[in-house]
């Protein structure tokens, strides 16, 4: 089984329309794919019409109240399910920092490989000993990045972190997102993309209405609109990156 991660420290970056679309595929191309939210916002949650038990909390499945299946929900696509999330989890930093252990995230990984070849993660935007020990458990770690400055500027705050920290560089996997050509600052970071990032970038998705349209159809852009240029560009994404990288 193969684990991915999106995640950035920004908000509004397209992270979570990502998790949603990539998952999709993987499910789509027949492999059995969980995808688990883990954003207390439960955006991705939203997409799929799922909502979590409003009394669980991520210290009921540390302390073992809760096995892990049970969290586990279908979606209306086959080989996709999906772990719900909202408010009730907002102090999951705190419930892993007092009851969960360096090898907590790779336990629960290790039980779900009997069921899954894909588990993918859209993690919150922080940075905590728990979403550490997640960096550290995952197989790769994709970051939407909006091509400005700032974006850069909080890039590099991960890969110091990850330094700081031990985790493999070889990880972190950036990838522009909401590209809008029309700006010539995003023009010149396509064409000229900071050193930093030349040999590591993934591609990139493009600002489209059909990828904002998700909102409206709750659903994965390429159930309603898949030969628009949002639908293209995650499935180049899937098929030329994620796919090619952890070898599926």
């Amino acid at each position: 089984m193969k684990s991915i991660a999106f995640y950035n420290l920004k908000g509004g970056v397209g992270k979570t329309a990502a998790a949603v679309n990539i998952a999709y595929l993987a499910a789509k191309d027949g492999i059995p794919t969980l995808l688990w939210d883990m954003d207390p916002q439960g955006s991705t949650s939203w997409y799929f019409r799922h909502t979590p038990d409003r009394n669980f909390k991520l210290s009921h499945l540390l302390k073992k109240k809760y096995k892990l299946g049970k969290m586990i929900e279908k979606t209306d696509f086959p080989r996709l399910d999906i772990i719900p999330s909202g408010l009730s989890i907002r102090n999951a930093d705190i419930d892993f920092d007092s009851h969960g252990k360096s090898r907590t995230l790779q336990f629960w990984l290790d039980s779900l490989s009997k069921t899954y070849g894909l588990v993918v993660f859209d993690c919150a935007p922080n940075i905590s000993n728990f979403s550490e020990s997640l960096f550290n458990a995952i197989d790769l770690l994709y970051v939407p990045m909006i091509p400005s400055h700032l974006s850069m500027q909080t890039y590099e705050k991960i890969s110091c972190f990850f330094d700081e920290s031990g985790i493999k560089a070889k990880k972190l996997r950036p990838f522009f997102s909401l590209v809008d050509r029309r700006k010539s600052l995003h023009r010149e970071f396509l064409a000229n993309p900071p050193i930093k990032l030349r040999k590591q970038l993934s591609g990139f998705i493009p600002y489209a209405s059909h990828i904002e349209q998700m909102g409206t159809h709750r659903k994965p852009v390429f159930e309603f609109a898949p030969r628009s240029a949002g639908a293209l560009a995650y499935r180049l994404l899937w098929h030329e990156e994620i796919k090619n990288q952890l070898k599926l």
